[in-house]
């Protein structure tokens, strides 16, 4: 490579990091190549971008830069120690988490990695091995800046250290240093137990206030215990008990009834020898609630998973998997699933080069471009595993090349969640949250684009018909939905004592459960002008396409705390919903029920004073509590606490209702004049005057407001001035939407493991040539058994018949 020429090209085609840059180097921009791909990362010197190969042309052609760092990462098994000659036995959990030593099994790095780099010249294709000692400075002052960033290892490496999942923590119960306990002489012998209410001499639990010794609530399947301890706490208040057999001198279990929930009793070797039980010289028994809750757990991460099974692996197109980048296997799943979808295939798979050729704007901050890279990492079969037959005949030696299959899906995942208070953490998240969250972002950049949204396949309308029970008169109301989030009528479904065998409940009865007749008390009538009793049954006004199901699992305990239903699920293949066809609007002989055309109240006006109360008696302000409620729109207090966790975050949580209407509106008045100052600065930074002045029209003037909304809004800024917001855009879309026969067939399911959508891990099962597959993050395999009774969403698509 001629030194003259690379001393011509080092002020204008190379540029030194600083610690502010921006250095690209795990992914390509346009495909999902990276430092492990065969032929490296090529990375600007200029703009420090990642690119791929097969990129080179196209971003040389846009950009003109001429200097890259090629950076090849190289994998290799590592070496075996000599005293292990074969993998030892999978060591049984003695701690509810994930990827931790004592937990269920994470992914541990098998691999050691070296480093190749070369400078490569373009258009000319020429590579000079790196080190050179003949490089101008100033060139190698960039490469040395651009290797010394934070490498894409070190990131996978502080992932890995943050993938891990752990059972709540126990919390000192308030009554414990304040029990009462009766001086009414009993004394509990050292074994001999027995219930005191029947003949049960297992899972018992000795209260803590009188002595008496009662057994354990009664599970599902019948059996258990008889429910006698909480019974007897029902009548007389006492709250605390400790199970008997788990008392040892390293503690015991101890139960709090008053606050639903095992607790730590700092006093409990007192609050035992008050009944003559010495702690120290007690010997463990029975199993803790631990332990049969991580009993519990292994059986559903055994089902989902297929432990157990010789699962066959599998590559190709579309059986490409997804590395875990941290708490991100609920992403993957999603992603999985959508794009089993031929809406999302058409749009981001066959529809690539036109996406790229028509996108001029920032790759990085480009939805179209990343979510089609992702299709072509996914669908192409590029970086899929090799299929059973392809694989080699020799398992490898330590030293050999390790392929790296498989896509990172870094880029797509901080795009996605830039702004976001939850999806731009590294949190383990809720799956149906962010499938939801994906599906809003897609909407806004097809609009954007002017082509078809890949998204709509899955929107349908639900009427809902009130019908007041005094006039009799009826009103119809139509909402157009992307999922069904049906119930689970389980009678006591809650989250008692772990190691009970889950009942079972037909997805049938679940979806009955969703257009089931619903009582509401105290509705005022514009009828009679009085309150009354009123009836509410929601049915479906249109079939849709796909049809995505969301299993309400997870529930709020009397402490308002997240739990998870025990519970399975009779899924069948297929299934014909035409019972839940609604009506289709007023019908002979109905009386419209008619409410007063008033004028719009304000947004304070709107609320229910009590539920806002009940709000923030859980500790949120005034103003958030009312947004809370507006934003649920009177869907009861579950509804709004939810809403409330979810953007308690949001900078304007705290906003009054009036301001931010009053801003809306202002957003919505012709001729929005930005201030000149605040323009200045903004368009300072590098934007021009149209994206600083949309900016400012969305955040009151705000300027800072206005410098995080274009951060959080990239693919919005260049679209025309006189088009309405994509959120008011999305708000619109009340078009006709598909509408067919209710039969459908299983194309895919979510899984989840855990006892909150906030922890555990998620895998997708889906059908591909009628074959099922699992997917567990970058593990893909022929899925033997596939557990549809775990489910958590469920994708069903169109059939001619069931």
């Amino acid at each position: 490579m001629d030194a003259q020429l690379l001393a011509s090209l080092a002020d204008s085609h190379c540029s030194i990091p600083t610690e502010h840059s921006r250095v690209y180097k795990d992914e390509c921009l346009y495909s999902c190549d990276n430092p492990e791909s065969p032929n490296g990362l090529f990375i600007c010197l200029k703009s420090f971008h990642g690119v791929g190969l097969d990129f080179l042309p196209l971003y040389y052609s846009r950009f003109g830069h001429r200097l890259y760092l090629q950076h090849r990462r190289i994998r290799r098994w590592k070496e075996v120690p000599a005293n292990v000659v074969e993998d030892p036995p999978a060591k049984k959990p003695t701690r509810l988490a994930i990827g931790t030593a004592d937990g269920f099994a994470g992914n541990e790095s098998q691999y050691s990695f070296e480093e190749s780099n070369s400078l490569y010249l373009m258009p000319e294709a020429v590579a000079m091995p790196l080190p050179n000692d003949c490089l101008p400075e100033r060139i190698r002052l960039s490469i040395d800046g651009v290797l010394a960033a934070q490498s894409a290892h070190t990131l996978e490496l502080l992932a890995q250290a943050s993938n891990t999942w752990e059972g709540e923590t126990r919390q000192e119960s308030k009554h414990a240093s304040s029990l009462v306990q009766l001086d009414n002489g009993i004394k509990i012998p050292p074994s001999g137990w027995q219930c005191a209410k029947c003949d049960k001499r297992d899972n018992l639990w000795l209260n803590l206030t009188d002595g008496t010794i009662l057994c354990g609530r009664r599970y599902f399947d019948g059996s258990g215990g008889n429910n006698h301890a909480v019974e007897h706490y029902e009548n007389t208040g006492y709250p605390l008990a400790v199970k008997l057999g788990t008392i040892c001198a390293q503690g015991a279990d101890v139960y709090s009834y008053a606050e639903d929930n095992m607790v730590l009793d700092s006093k409990l070797e007192q609050h035992l020898k008050h009944f003559g039980i010495d702690l120290n010289a007690m010997r463990k028994v029975d199993k803790t609630m631990n332990e049969l809750e991580i009993e519990a757990n292994m059986r559903e991460w055994d089902s989902i998973q297929e432990t157990g099974k010789a699962l066959v692996p599998a590559g190709g197109p579309g059986l490409t998997g997804l590395r875990n980048l941290g708490n991100s296997c609920y992403i993957n799943s999603v992603l999985q699933l959508l794009f089993a979808v031929p809406s999302f295939v058409r749009r981001y798979y066959d529809g690539r080069s036109g996406i790229l050729e028509r996108e001029r704007s920032d790759p990085v901050s480009s939805l179209d471009i990343q979510l089609a890279k992702l299709a072509d990492g996914l669908l192409s079969g590029k970086y899929s595993a090799p299929a059973k037959g392809q694989q080699p005949e020799q398992p490898p030696k330590p030293g050999d090349l390790a392929p790296a299959y498989g896509i990172r899906p870094q880029m797509l995942r901080t795009l996605v969640g830039r702004g976001h208070p939850e999806f731009s953490t590294s949190r383990q998240q809720d799956s149906f949250e962010f499938f939801l969250h994906l599906l809003t972002l897609v909407e806004r950049s097809s609009s954007l684009a002017q082509a078809d949204n890949p998204g709509r396949v899955f929107a349908f309308d639900v009427e809902d018909r009130l019908q007041c029970g005094q006039s009799g008169q009826v009103a119809y109301k139509s909402r157009r939905e992307l999922s069904l989030s049906f119930p689970i009528p389980l009678d006591g479904a809650g989250t008692g004592d772990s190691g009970a065998p889950p009942p079972r409940v037909s997805l049938k009865a679940c979806l009955e459960a969703f257009g089931a007749v619903e009582c509401i008390e105290d509705f005022y009538s514009p009828a009679t002008k009085a309150k009354g009793p009123a009836s509410k049954q929601s049915r479906l006004a249109s079939f849709t396409d796909y049809l995505l199901l969301h299993a309400r699992k997870f529930t709020i305990d009397n402490n308002w705390c997240p739990k998870k239903l025990d519970v399975e699920l009779d899924v069948p293949e297929f299934i014909d919903i035409g019972f839940l066809r609604g009506c289709g609007g007023l019908q002979p002989g109905e009386v419209e029920l008619k409410f007063p055309a008033d004028q719009p109240k304000s947004a304070a006006e709107q609320v229910d004073p009590s539920l806002v109360a009940q709000v923030r008696e859980l500790g949120f302000s005034e103003n958030g509590a009312t947004r809370a409620v507006l934003a649920t729109k009177g869907g009861g207090l579950e509804a709004a606490l939810n809403w409330a966790m979810d953007h308690s975050q949001d900078a304007d949580f705290d906003l009054p209702p009036q301001q931010l209407q009053q801003q809306q509106q202002k957003q919505k008045t012709a001729g929005f004049e930005p201030n000149p100052e605040a323009l200045a600065t903004i368009v300072s930074m590098g934007f021009t005057q149209e994206q600083a002045s949309r900016a400012l029209s969305q955040t009151d003037n705000n300027p800072e407001r206005a410098v995080d909304w274009i951060f959080s809004h990239m693919d919005e800024l260049n679209a025309p001035a006189d088009e309405a917001p994509p959120a008011a855009a999305a708000a619109a879309d009340t078009g006709a939407l598909t509408d067919g026969p209710p039969s459908y067939r299983l194309l895919g399911f979510i899984s989840h493991m855990g006892a909150s959508t906030h922890s555990g891990h998620y895998v997708c099962h889906l059908r591909r040539n009628n074959v099922w597959y699992i997917f567990n993050d970058d593990k893909v395999c022929v899925s033997e058994e596939p557990p549809k009774h775990m489910g958590y969403l469920y994708c069903y698509e169109r059939v001619a018949s069931a």
